[in-house]
């Protein structure tokens, strides 16, 4: 449903975005030609590493091409973190990385990004299919969550499947998986390209076979290589190379998550926990804090997610599968490492000058939680 083309745009750094090259004549064509043979050289490279979903496109419905203001962490979610407190709006701190005083807002209104989803079609169409993919996800997911904090029912097979699939949503839909993504495919773009070019023989061959792919031939091999080869261009991604990761990844990740045990984490000792615009930690002893995962096999991998200022969803190989109670020094290892991990935000239900100190550590340590918990809670000892 993605195009497969147009992976990435390109623009010259030099002269207020308009290149500067010795013949005149030879701007525009190097432009295009440089886009097009970026292009060429990594659809078989990006189709292996972020995956390739089919680009045969059906009739799109008219809702979903309209541009709007999307949540890169759902609504429904941050509701959960609102202070509900007797005589208290409903509203929830929002802390910024780099800020000062926390900001009163609506969870409507927390973590928005106005089209961040907004994809394109083999035919350049724009649409908003992918949030049609995180409804669908959300809703499934929405009443397992809301069961474990209304009513404290431990998830069932079914429940535990929602919410593995909810936990691989939430690590690879947020700005910051967008960032890395974004920096990790310029990286190997670029370097990629750059070495081709090195090659004088190797390059002028490879544009002889990319003018027989249908490429446009009108611009002179060597001007070309010394174009790419004096990187004085920008690279900017297409956001379906962001989204086509997306897909490869979730799947992965939700798959193995699905296969953990999974403990629900009770925080009884007065703490609140707190919530982030990256609110999943995955913490394991071949990657300390990969967004991209490492070796989630080994024993000691910890996935966490706040779920509430009371409850926190903890998946190991070696935990309990039920609540667990939540001590002290195991509540503020996750609330810092949550606001660790945080790329622009922190949710609170409260304020705190912690908060800010540990969203603006210049080298924040992401604690790993002490493990086995303690023993497990009795079914019904764990509300309150």
């Amino acid at each position: 449903m993605l195009a497969r083309s147009s992976f990435i745009r390109i623009s010259c750094v030099r002269g207020c975005g308009v290149p500067r090259l010795a013949v005149g004549c030879f701007e525009k064509l190097a432009l295009r030609f440089a886009l097009a043979y970026l292009a060429y050289w990594t659809v078989s490279y990006f189709a292996w590493a972020c995956g390739s979903p089919s680009s045969a496109m059906v009739d799109i419905p008219d809702r979903f091409l309209e541009k709007r203001r999307q949540h890169t962490i759902p609504k429904f979610y941050l509701t959960n973190f609102t202070d509900k407190r007797q005589g208290r709006d409903g509203l929830l701190w929002r802390y910024e990385r780099g800020g000062n005083d926390p900001v009163r807002m609506s969870p409507s209104n927390a973590a928005v990004i106005k089209d961040f989803y907004l994809a394109t079609d083999v035919d350049g169409k724009e649409h908003n299919l992918f949030e049609e993919h995180l409804f669908k996800v959300e809703e499934v997911t929405a009443p397992v969550i809301r069961a474990i904090i209304e009513d404290g029912t431990y998830p069932d097979d079914d429940g535990h499947a929602a919410l593995s699939l909810f936990v691989a949503s939430m690590l690879y839909r947020t700005t910051a998986f967008r960032k890395e993504s974004d920096d990790f495919a310029l990286s190997a773009f670029e370097a990629l390209v750059f070495e081709k070019a090195k090659d004088k023989e190797r390059f002028h061959s490879d544009l002889r076979e990319a003018k027989n792919k249908g490429l446009d031939p009108n611009i002179d091999p060597e001007q070309m290589r010394q174009f790419i080869l004096k990187r004085e261009y920008s690279l900017k991604p297409n956001v379906n190379l962001s989204l086509q990761a997306y897909y490869v990844l979730y799947a992965e990740l939700a798959n193995v998550v699905a296969l953990m045990r999974h403990t629900i984490m009770v925080a009884k000792s007065g703490v609140e926990f707190l919530t982030s615009d990256n609110p999943v930690t995955v913490i394991s002893s071949h990657i300390p804090t990969g967004t991209w995962g490492g070796d989630l096999h080994r024993v000691g991998t910890q996935i966490s997610l706040p779920l509430s200022p009371q409850y926190v969803y903890f998946s190991s190989w070696d935990g309990p599968c039920s609540f667990s109670s939540c001590q002290p020094a195991m509540e503020r290892n996750i609330n810092k490492r949550t606001a660790c991990r945080a790329h622009h935000y922190v949710f609170s239900p409260f304020r705190g000058s912690f908060i800010n100190r540990w969203l603006n550590e210049q080298e924040p340590w992401i604690p790993k939680v002490s493990w086995p918990p303690s023993r497990p809670l009795p079914k019904d000892q764990h509300l309150g």
